[in-house]
């Protein structure tokens, strides 16, 4: 499962910034929008434990 995850994630890279390329931005905009889902999926879980510990703790 962690392989099939691992591939899934790495062909929406490669198509995302293709279909990025076609709309017309940089490489320096593609590589904007693949860092910012990186630093995403890293402070999402932060914040979703911050989130869930203020409303469950009513």
């Amino acid at each position: 499962m962690f392989l099939l995850r691992n591939m899934m994630w790495g062909a929406q890279v490669i198509l995302l910034s293709g279909h990025l390329a076609e709309l017309g931005f940089t490489g320096r905009e593609i590589s904007d929008v693949l860092v910012t889902r990186s630093v995403a999926a890293l402070c999402w879980p932060l914040l979703a434990g911050r989130l869930a510990g203020s409303l469950l703790a009513r």
